[in-house]
Parts: structure tokens; sequence; C-alpha cells
């Protein structure tokens, strides 16, 4: 085994993953790493899918329904923990990553004290930082930015936090899981940080996303269903209520700005009969 699968596995939580997915598993198994898979996929239990990739070692469970990602994540995190490791990299089932995104993650943990950490985000899949924030690294190597906000996939989480702050909070569904993450790392006195540049580390192309041009303006995104738009205002308040309560004016108002730019976002496709 290499360092890398000592002391770090790779975590998923997949719905309904295509073919492509097979081939990120046959990578992680190449490079001899333990992957905790939680599908949210309905029906029966699919173990048998993942059970013949060479080298692999998977730790497969299902509900046999969609339980939504705050517990999924959970699941994942606690029994890697359980089994010894002291993090576990998450991907989305359709963020792209290389063998050179998983040889930089073995250098990270072993050049970073992270202890006072729960979570370091590849930086192209952070939302946002703090303008003024200056590197608490810059070495040549990567640069490690503070930030307020992570999104899930392409974070290193570190376990022993996560087992102080009661892993992630399962009443959440999918939005807003990453948010709330954050915001009780704060309240845990937890750091969270960027990290730039990651070799291989692709969380766009494979998201579905079209590329718009509405009023002179060019923006990323996609036309979501409605459900998923109440989804995202839901999740939101419930967040800034938390914050507001906690005292955390300035995260409230990352999170209040993103909501409202989702919502215009939204708007404009809709006005504009942007069809994905």
């Amino acid at each position: 085994m290499t360092v890398l699968s000592k002391k770090i596995a790779v975590g998923f939580v997949i719905y309904n993953e295509g073919s492509e997915f097979v081939a990120k598993l046959e990578l992680l198994a190449k490079n001899n790493l333990q992957i905790y898979l939680f599908d949210n996929s309905p029906g029966i239990n699919r173990t048998n899918n993942y059970v013949d990739i060479e080298k692999a070692t998977i730790h497969y469970a299902s509900f046999g329904r969609n339980v939504g990602l705050g517990i999924g994540m959970s699941e994942i995190c606690s029994e890697a923990f359980n089994h010894g490791f002291k993090y576990l990299l998450f991907f989305d089932q359709d963020t792209v990553f290389t063998k050179q995104t998983l040889d930089f993650a073995s250098k990270l943990i072993e050049k970073e004290t992270l202890k006072e950490y729960s979570a370091l985000s590849f930086a192209n899949a952070a939302p946002s930082f703090k303008k003024d924030s200056k590197p608490v690294r810059q070495d040549g190597y990567h640069e490690m930015v503070s930030t307020n906000l992570i999104r899930n996939s392409g974070s290193i989480f570190i376990l022993d936090s996560l087992k102080e702050m009661k892993w992630f909070n399962k009443e959440f569904f999918v939005d807003g899981v990453d948010y709330e993450f954050s915001l009780r790392s704060s309240i845990h006195n937890y750091k969270l940080a960027t990290v730039n540049p990651v070799p291989g580390f692709d969380h766009e192309t494979e998201q579905g996303n079209q590329s718009y041009t509405i009023l002179g303006k060019n923006f990323v995104g996609r036309n979501y269903p409605k459900s998923r738009i109440i989804d995202v205002i839901v999740s939101s308040l419930r967040i800034i209520f938390s914050g507001l309560y906690h005292l955390k004016i300035g995260f409230v108002f990352l999170v209040f700005k993103h909501s409202i730019l989702f919502l215009v976002k939204q708007l404009l496709i809709r006005m504009f009969k942007v069809n994905d």
C-alpha cells in the first residue's frame, strides 16, 4: 500500500450513475485506495455491480432508496473513520480526477498540519472566499487560502474533526449540505481552506452545465426544476437562521449572496427562455 492508501479513503454518494463511473473506481483500485460508496439509487442492492473490479476494496452501502446526501456522506465518513482512516477525499460521481490528483492529495496530507481544520477544498470546487484572504501557505508547490464556504466534491475531510461535529446534518437532502457543514465548522472553531492548483481536477466538464449569454453577460449554469429551486430556498433559509442564532453575520451574508445570485440566474434563464 502507498502512504496515501493507509491514511485516506475515497468516498462517493451516487445516484443512477453513468457507465463511465466504473473507470473512476478502476483508477482508484489501481492506486490501492479503499473506496466508500453509498448508493442512493432506488431499487435493489447493486453490490454485485462493483465487486469484480480488480484489486478494489469497495465498502458498499445502500438503503434501497434515495435518502439524500447528508445521510450518505455521514455514512461513508463514519465508516471510514471506524476503519482507521484519518481523511476521506470526496468526489461527486461526475467529478473528473486523475492519478495526478490522487498524488497531489497524498503530498498534501503529508505536508500540512491539519488538526485545526475540518476540510480542505480543491480550488475550483470552492464557491467563495474573502477577497482579502492571504495564503496560509505558498511555497511553489501549492497555495492554501482560508475560506468560509466549501463544496463537497473535491474536498478532503479530516475525520477526527467530523466526528466531533457529528458528521453531516442528515436533515439536509442535497442542497445546503456543504454550506451547513461550513457553518458548523465555524461554530466548532475549525478552519476551512481552498487549495490551488490541483492537477487533473475538473468539477465542471461532466456537470451538465451550459454556457449562456444574457444581456451581453456570459455565465455557466443550468435550468433547474422548480423542486430543486425550492430546496435551495428552504435550505438557505435554515442555514441563514442558524447563522444568525450563532451570530455568524459574515457567514450569513455570504450564504444570502450566493442564494440571491442562484435565484437571479434561474430567473434570467426562464425570462429569456434559455433551455438546456
